[in-house]
């Protein structure tokens, strides 16, 4: 509610006692994305010297709340025209950083209000929760890798492993988005709607009846979900 509420606040009027109050709560990082160079570096100490800040004005309120910072992903306006992605080195440092013990004691919220694409997709897997406009798209992740449409292992397991760590996406939704040579299933049972690879089907309905099966993500391409799938399948929060 209060990273929504900065949200907000970023376009429109509110009363400076109150957006005061808001901002030693909450903090709004502006990602600019693609990440190459040292980017993530520079970013990695802004998320200190800012998760710093939130917790010296906790100890001041004596508030026992989890702060929290809010990563507005800004990807190039032209980025289909112009097709740049943030480097997997880069991206992946950083969403390690985003899961690591260092920012545990934030809460971390993603705000998508742009389509992503290409490796930018792994940082809103890094945070606890998403924000995301309805018609925006995350998925393709691996459009700027292997032109033969192979993609690196160790690339798909990074994938899996920021997916794992957090939670925020269920993992075979996430993992859809990077292997095109998967194929993700909505599977209901009597224990309510799951996501699982078609590879991991027999495992997973052990002690299971299924009641229906769905193909989300057929094998071949790379997922892109919408903000408004994202709310239907629950990884997005507003």
């Amino acid at each position: 509610i209060w990273a929504s509420s900065l949200v907000v606040a970023q376009n429109e009027e509110t009363p400076q006692a109150e957006s005061a109050e808001l901002e030693e709560r909450v903090a709004l990082i502006r990602v600019h994305l693609p990440l190459v160079g040292n980017a993530d570096q520079a970013l990695q100490a802004t998320l200190q010297r800012t998760s710093d800040r939130l917790f010296a004005a906790a100890r001041r309120r004596q508030d026992d709340r989890r702060p929290a910072i809010v990563l507005q992903l800004q990807p190039p306006s032209d980025q289909e025209a112009v097709a740049t992605y943030s480097q997997f080195e880069r991206a992946f440092a950083l969403a390690r950083f985003l899961t690591s013990r260092q920012t545990a004691g934030i809460k971390t919220i993603a705000y998508v209000p742009r389509s992503l694409r290409g490796h930018d997709t792994l940082l809103p897997l890094a945070c606890e929760e998403i924000i995301m406009a309805p018609e925006a798209l995350i998925g393709e992740a691996g459009i700027d890798e292997d032109t033969e449409g192979t993609i690196r292992r160790t690339i798909i397991a990074a994938y899996q492993e920021i997916a794992e760590s957090k939670r925020t996406m269920p993992v075979a939704l996430a993992v859809g988005m990077i292997d095109a040579a998967v194929e993700v299933l909505q599977v209901e049972t009597e224990e309510g709607i799951d996501f699982v690879l078609r590879n991991d089907l027999e495992e997973f309905v052990q002690g299971r009846e299924i009641i229906a099966e769905k193909v989300l993500v057929p094998s071949g391409t790379m997922a892109q979900w919408s903000g408004r799938e994202g709310r239907e399948f629950g990884f997005v929060k507003y």
